[in-house]
């Protein structure tokens, strides 16, 4: 997160869950999100290096393994109380 920049006025209107912080294993150019159908979000690389094909993948793709990782992450009461104070 320490070098994410946030995204432009232009582009910032659309809520881009992942915007800025995926890279693409094979190229490492960031991977992107486009709004299609005004509904439904898909990634892909951004491909400036002109090495990698666009293959879109489903946001909700995206969703399924890194819930699990998230369900995993737990915090002691202790914690909680310090935040919420």
């Amino acid at each position: 997160m320490a070098g994410h920049n946030k995204a432009s006025g232009r582009y910032a209107r659309h809520p881009i869950l992942f915007r800025g912080l995926i890279m693409c294993e094979h190229c490492g150019c960031t991977v992107t999100g486009d709004i299609k159908k005004q509904k439904y979000i898909y990634y892909s690389c951004n491909n400036s290096k002109r090495t990698c094909q666009k293959i879109w993948v489903r946001e909700e793709q995206l969703l399924t393994p890194l819930s699990g990782y998230l369900d995993q992450i737990q915090l002691p009461d202790a914690a909680i109380e310090e935040i919420v104070t």
